[in-house]
């Protein structure tokens, strides 16, 4: 990937791979998350797991403006144009929403998640099967 565009901004690093274990640590040094999707049969057909990752970590999000963010009713800023991208970018730089965003995550976090499943299939926790009722570490 061409990385030399962002020599001349200081305030922009590219750190390359990134370790799983390594990626809280990193988003702790994140000022915003931005998700630059561009508006194609591909990018209408994902889940931004990214987003639910950024709000986690307690960062404003600005996105590209796409249905599947909107339709999970994220706070993230949405944007469509280079003009609306710098004022959602200037917004969620200068808007702060921390607590919204890490509630954000919370409800939508996996062990949520999962359970919806569990319940959508009827399984109560009884019901469900071995790998359903084991814990994470």
């Amino acid at each position: 990937m061409e990385t030399d565009w962002a020599q001349p901004f200081s305030n922009v690093r590219l750190p390359g791979p990134v370790p799983p274990e390594n990626v809280p640590e990193l988003l702790a040094q994140c000022d915003v998350g931005i998700i630059p999707f561009l508006d194609s049969p591909l990018t209408r057909a994902i889940h931004p797991v990214k987003l639910y990752e950024y709000f986690a970590a307690g960062l404003p999000v600005v996105a590209s403006d796409l249905e599947e963010i909107r339709r999970i009713g994220s706070p993230a800023l949405l944007a469509r144009t280079e003009s609306e991208w710098i004022d959602a970018l200037r917004r969620a730089l200068t808007g702060g929403r921390r607590d919204e965003h890490v509630a954000f995550a919370v409800q939508h976090d996996w062990s949520v998640r999962f359970a919806d499943l569990m319940a959508f299939l009827g399984w109560t926790d009884r019901e469900a099967p071995p790998i359903a009722r084991m814990q994470a570490p």
